[in-house]
């Protein structure tokens, strides 16, 4: 059972559906992409831990809180499901992120989480879970 503050106001959902329609137009394409394109498609989705996670790792977007985050993933999830589209979402802890970037020296920006978040998975960095 959810508590009442997991609920997302009003403002929230549509804020959610507003970044998750830039979301999968900016990224995917999908107008551009032909059905079979995408159903090979594997897409990562960030899933911060916590709303601290979420600011130390997305300073960049103070509006986000980790409901809205939430509910971007399952709407692009959804999304990009429904077209054949296989997703992985991918949990950050966010000692582990800084962790990497102490280690090979580098700044905590848009690009190293990006770079974080495609390769972790693969490299045993973090975990994946195959669904939202």
């Amino acid at each position: 059972m959810h508590e009442e503050s997991d609920k997302l106001t009003l403002g929230e959902v549509c804020l959610a559906k507003t970044i998750a329609r830039f979301t999968l137009a900016r990224s995917l394409h999908l107008k551009e992409k032909s059905e079979a394109s995408i159903k090979r498609l594997k897409y990562h989705l960030t899933d911060y831990e916590d709303e601290e996670a979420l600011r130390l790792l997305k300073p960049d977007e103070p509006n986000h809180n980790i409901k809205i985050h939430r509910m971007v993933n399952h709407l692009v999830s959804s999304a990009l499901r429904k077209r054949g589209a296989t997703v992985i979402i991918v949990k950050v802890n966010a000692s582990a992120y800084l962790g990497w970037l102490r280690k090979n020296d580098m700044p905590n920006n848009a690009a190293n989480r990006a770079l974080y978040i495609s390769t972790a998975p693969y490299c045993g960095a973090i975990q994946q879970d195959k669904g939202f």
